[in-house]
């Protein structure tokens, strides 16, 4: 692996931050205590890149008339949030900034007139070849399922042939087995290689005609090949997938107790409730007149970090987990398998919860999301014994044990064997062609054949951050999207589906479109603006467990930084444009001399876009912990179980 590492000595002592010259920036150092300390969260900082967000004469008003006008908040004038008629009169949750007086509301409430970083595509022309389908009136949505795959790396989603992974596994075999585990590494994957379209380059098995798994290779939907994390702790990119939402950038899950800034789908999808009538809209044949019902759903326990406050944050109004699979009074207890890991039972235990809420909502005219997170694919990385023996894919060539990427890859295995029942199941219950199902992974993991780190706690590699993104629906176009996104689009994208689609009333329709808007994500169904006007497409990720490190990239350059935040480390800058796999990065404890150092190797623009980089995510991490309302320490001890784990049950 080539590295360059630069003198480790170079760590600068706080007494002399004040007197360190360097003429590309100014009072540029950075220091641990800098992000540590606790702060006023109602002073909001000052953009640094203001000239980019300044008002130009004869440009404003386009960006005006966008609802985008960051210049005001900086010259004092305040527009108070539009006033919308879709909200009932009463507060109802996820949308308190609606109902607060305009100065209370502009003051501590995300308002994206004045975000800076926000690019919105939602007055762009909806991409042509989804266009023509919803023009046909053919992809109806009725429901949503959003699965969530742990640990799930986007080279495994599917695992393809001379792939830098699959290269990888072969390198640990002599020659004379290559042909056998080429062909145990072909059945992999194969409901990922049928659900993104994707080809992996092995020989195609047998598919079953007249099923969903013979789908004509044109449809099937979104299949996003750039997407990364918003975070690589899971409880923070559940919220940034659910709620659009950027994560908190202080240790595990804090955000359990404050309050989501946006409304997430669920409280979207009750807002639609409240415009409909339950007793008039019983047996409603037209779907989009129909009640929601929602549903988080996983067969393990959700007492880790105060998980279930954060579902319950969220909007469900059901909620399946491991106590519930355990209570006696469940409808389809007792389990019909011991759990499987330190945490739970393996996911097959919930399939028939996830059958009973199809068929529920199917037969009493009603529609559903279904949000399901998985947990095999989680460290250690055990299997149910119904897996029966694990296959050998890593062999014994080299200095290196590799029993764990063997164990991860014998859970991926798994976990795509669960999402093609998950698949049969839609089709199975009648429900498929009116589903749209949406999966994606919380965050990767990098082990030791990727990268020294070996985790995705405090992990930098980018292997942690690239994940699976699919909007799949049997009547959707098929498209490949390879610009980079993060989680944040995900919440957009659906209402954007939704409304494009004609899957919503009128109300709802209108209700949608405005909050379209009002995320930070752009939504994929339109072209992704990856630059407007000299403003990128700015992507900042919190790595695990989310006061230490943040990674920063754009979706306007290959480049990508790692920044330290309250933990004593150095910065990392790497080019993925012909190194994917960060096998060479730059690395310095000061940021001047790795400045210098990017100036050589990559040109004077990569260098400008580093010190960019660093403004940008300084001021990421005050605005978010602002939106958060939130002004404490940065770090805190491990929080352990809200239970007694215990391993032996069942």
């Amino acid at each position: 692996m080539l590295a360059f590492h630069l003198n480790r000595t170079d760590i600068p002592s706080k007494h002399m931050l004040g007197s360190l010259p360097f003429t590309l920036i100014k009072n540029s150092h950075h220091t641990e205590g800098e992000f540590c300390i606790p702060d006023n969260y109602l002073y909001r900082r000052p953009f640094p890149l203001f000239d980019l967000v300044r008002e130009r004469k004869g440009e404003a008003s386009e960006e005006t008339s966008l609802n985008w006008a960051p210049w005001e908040f900086k010259s004092g004038i305040r527009k108070s949030l539009p006033s919308v008629d879709w909200l009932p009169k009463e507060p109802i949750e996820g949308f308190q900034r609606w109902y607060e007086p305009d100065e209370v509301s502009d003051s501590i409430h995300y308002n994206p007139r004045h975000d800076p970083l926000r690019i919105s595509n939602s007055q762009r022309p909806i991409l042509d070849t989804l266009d023509q389908a919803f023009q046909q009136n053919i992809v109806p949505i009725k429901n949503v399922l959003m699965i969530t795959l742990e640990s799930t790396r986007k080279d495994v989603f599917p695992m393809t042939k001379s792939s830098h992974l699959h290269d990888t596994i072969l390198s640990t075999h002599d020659s004379s087995a290559r042909d056998e585990i080429t062909e145990l590494l072909a059945n992999i994957s194969h409901i990922s290689e049928l659900i993104t379209g994707e080809s992996s380059g092995f020989e195609r098995h047998n598919i079953p005609t007249g099923t969903w798994r013979d789908l004509p290779s044109a449809f099937g939907g979104i299949n996003v090949q750039g997407a990364i994390t918003s975070a690589t702790y899971t409880l923070k990119n559940l919220l940034a997938s659910h709620c659009g939402v950027g994560p908190l950038p202080v240790d595990f899950g804090q955000e359990a107790t404050h309050e989501v800034y946006q409304p997430c789908l669920p409280h979207v999808l009750g807002l639609f409730n409240t415009q409909k009538n339950p007793l008039n809209n019983q047996g409603a044949k037209d779907f989009r007149s129909q009640i929601w019902d929602t549903a988080y759903v996983q067969s393990v326990s959700d007492k880790f970090d105060s998980q279930w406050k954060i579902t319950e944050k969220m909007g469900f109004s059901k909620v399946v987990n491991r106590d519930v699979l355990r209570d006696t009074k469940s409808k389809f207890y007792p389990p019909t398998e011991p759990d499987s890991n330190y945490f739970g039972y393996p996911e097959t235990q919930v399939k028939p919860y996830i059958r009973d809420i199809i068929e529920t909502a199917r037969d009493n005219d009603r529609r559903f999301f279904i949000s399901h997170l998985t947990s095999t694919t989680h460290h250690d990385w055990s299997l149910p014994a119904a897996f029966g023996p694990k296959s050998h894919y890593m062999g014994h060539l080299g200095w290196q044990d590799h029993e764990d990427i063997n164990s991860y890859l014998n859970t991926i295995k798994y976990a795509d064997g669960w999402l093609g029942e998950i698949m049969d199941l839609l089709e199975e219950t009648a429900v498929i062609n009116e589903t749209l199902v949406v999966v994606t992974g919380d965050h990767g993991f990098a082990f030791r054949e990727d990268d020294a780190s070996y985790s995705n706690y405090n992990g930098a590699h980018i292997t942690n951050f690239r994940i699976p993104l699919v909007f799949y629906h049997p009547k959707l176009p098929r498209l490949h999207l390879k610009t980079e996104v993060t989680s944040q689009s995900i919440l957009p994208t659906i209402l954007d589906l939704l409304v494009s689609s004609n899957s919503l009333d009128m109300l709802d329709r209108t209700a949608a479109s405005h909050l379209l808007g009002q995320y930070e994500g752009q939504s994929l169904v339109r072209e992704y603006q990856t630059l407007h006007r000299g403003r990128q497409a700015w992507h900042i990720s919190l790595l695990a467990p989310g006061g230490t490190f943040i990674a920063i990239s754009s979706a306007a350059h290959s480049w990508r930084l790692i920044m330290p935040l309250c933990h004593t480390s150095m910065f990392r800058f790497t080019d993925l444009e012909d190194n994917e796999n960060e096998e060479a990065k730059l690395e310095d404890w000061s940021l001047e001399k790795l400045l210098a150092a990017v100036s050589v190797a990559h040109g004077s623009e990569a260098a400008r876009w580093l010190m960019e980089a660093k403004e940008v995510g300084t001021w990421w991490f005050w605005e978010t912990r602002r939106l958060w309302k939130f002004g404490g320490e940065t770090r805190y001890n491990h929080p352990g179980w809200n239970e007694t784990i215990d391993i032996s049950h069942d």
